[in-house]
């Protein structure tokens, strides 16, 4: 009987030095081969203002798809910025991950092109952003920027006004609260394994039928935005959208500050492919919905014209970068994969508004008189 025991334990051990050298495996091979996109709870803070940021003067490693290595670092503030920036900056840029670019080495960033030309700006972009984030962040860092001239919206036209659906305008001035952890999250993650059986667990939710929202999809929400006649709950996002361009568009105006909105167009919406569409491949709905939008009108332009229709009537100008991208978009100014920005197109977005920024800054924007 003792000996069938031992026998029974060491099985069992066998079993589970096994289970733990193939998780471990898995780990290292997720850690290796896919690329990191920044996207790790434990590099956030919520700052109880309703907005996330960076662990305020941390840093932490992202590998790109390129495979690069590169240290983000945070400033005091929680964002992507030499520390003090917002003392001297005369332009804060607002956006998502485009604008962070944690995928996009320190000096090839959007925000760092604009200063090695001697624009004095301030990236106040986090990834995962939607609008009235962004505007919780503008109403913290703005009173800390005397000297800022203009704020620069970066609308990302591919998941911006879904992000939007998700936020009630009235509840704007409610402060958001360090949200609970679960046992599940502090014990596992750090884990690139869990964060990608996490977000599989996540499509698998939106296959089933009635389990989620549809605009909790990412690959759907983009594909209603591109509808002639998109479903009622794109058109809800697209009546929030509108209440934030007016609150941004107010609290520009209370500030002093020039307010511009400039809209960047998705890869899908670049090279006109519903296929480019991030997720696209792994979400059977989002694929169906495509070819409903095949049959009954659709554009690929659409996203684009919309934001313009918004800011038009909230009296905003905007900038919109799809005639550029699509002029560029053999270039390399997409990640093959990503589906962000590489280098190249942070360049070619700096080259391009430059320009414009000088016109409305004024001389001082490069001399600092």
């Amino acid at each position: 009987m003792s000996t069938n025991r031992k026998k029974l334990a060491f099985a069992c051990l066998a079993i589970f030095m096994g289970i733990l050298f193939a998780l471990l495996s898995a780990e290292l091979g997720v850690r290796l081969f896919l690329p990191s996109r920044g996207m790790n709870p434990m590099n956030y803070k919520v700052t109880g203002k309703g907005y996330r940021a960076y662990k305020p003067e941390t840093s932490f490693k992202v590998v790109n798809e390129a495979m690069e290595n590169i240290v983000v670092s945070a400033d005091k503030r929680g964002f992507r910025n030499p520390e003090g920036a917002e003392l001297e900056a005369e332009a804060i840029l607002l956006g998502d991950s485009f604008i962070a670019a944690v995928n996009t080495p320190d000096g090839a960033t959007l925000a760092d092109v604009l200063r090695s030309a001697g624009l004095k700006v301030y990236n106040c972009g986090i990834d995962g952003a939607g609008s009235f984030e962004e505007l919780a962040a503008t109403r913290d860092i703005l009173p800390l920027a005397p000297k800022a001239r203009i704020l620069i919206l970066f609308f990302y036209l591919g998941n911006d006004f879904r992000d939007n659906y998700f936020t009630i305008p009235e509840a704007l001035g409610a402060a958001a609260k360090e949200p609970k952890k679960s046992l599940t999250n502090k014990v596992f993650g750090r884990s690139a394994l869990f964060r990608v059986l996490h977000e599989c667990l996540y499509l698998f939710k939106v296959w089933k039928k009635g389990s989620l929202d549809l605009m909790e999809s990412y690959p759907l929400a983009e594909t209603m935005s591109l509808m002639d006649a998109p479903p009622k709950e794109f058109l809800l996002a697209e009546k929030r959208t509108a209440a934030y361009l007016a609150l941004f568009k107010d609290e520009a105006r209370e500030r002093g500050v020039e307010a511009l909105v400039v809209g960047i167009p998705s890869k899908a919406q670049t090279i006109k492919n519903f296929k480019a569409i991030s997720r696209f491949d792994c979400d059977p709905k989002a694929q169906k919905l495509a070819k409903t939008a095949e049959k009954e009108g659709f554009s690929f332009d659409a996203p684009d014209h919309r934001l313009s229709e918004l800011c038009k009537k909230a009296n905003l100008d905007y900038i919109s970068l799809l005639p550029l991208f699509r002029e560029k978009q053999n270039d390399g100014i997409f990640y093959e994969k990503d589906m962000h920005w590489t280098g190249k197109g942070q360049a070619v977005t700096a080259s391009f508004l430059m320009p414009e920024l000088l016109t409305r800054m004024g001389p001082s924007a490069k001399t600092g008189k």
